[in-house]
């Protein structure tokens, strides 16, 4: 991935998206787009082409994943990375594999894990 590569950031925490964002930024990522909520994701989404979506899950109900399933079928060429709280990860991971085939990554660490998965 480059500079030129296109993202989108799915959270309600807007202080995290202000920091992930920040944080791309000085990872040389100029093309970055946020929505607080995955309504307004999927209204930018279906305006606006994205190489990637960051996108939390955060409710035990996975509303968001069922969100990330649409997200993939308006754009399947678009990579989706889940960023889950820790205590999510064991129903996430399990309805991942039954349905999604997302890469997860741990909202406490995901600057660090995070460039490892853009860089490949």
């Amino acid at each position: 991935m480059t500079e030129n590569t296109c993202i989108l950031v799915v959270d309600r925490d807007v202080d995290f998206v202000n920091e992930l964002i920040n944080f791309l930024l000085a990872s040389g990522y100029r093309n970055i787009s946020s929505a607080s909520n995955y309504d307004d994701a999927f209204t930018v989404l279906k305006q606006n082409y994205f190489d990637i979506i960051l996108m939390e899950i955060y409710s035990p109900d996975l509303k968001g994943f069922d969100y990330a399933l649409g997200f993939k079928f308006l754009k399947p060429e678009t990579k989706i990375f889940l960023m889950i709280e820790p205590e999510y990860q064991p129903v996430v991971s399990e309805r991942n594999k039954l349905e999604g085939q997302f890469e997860c990554l741990m909202k406490p660490t995901i600057a660090k894990d995070l460039l490892r998965y853009l860089r490949g």
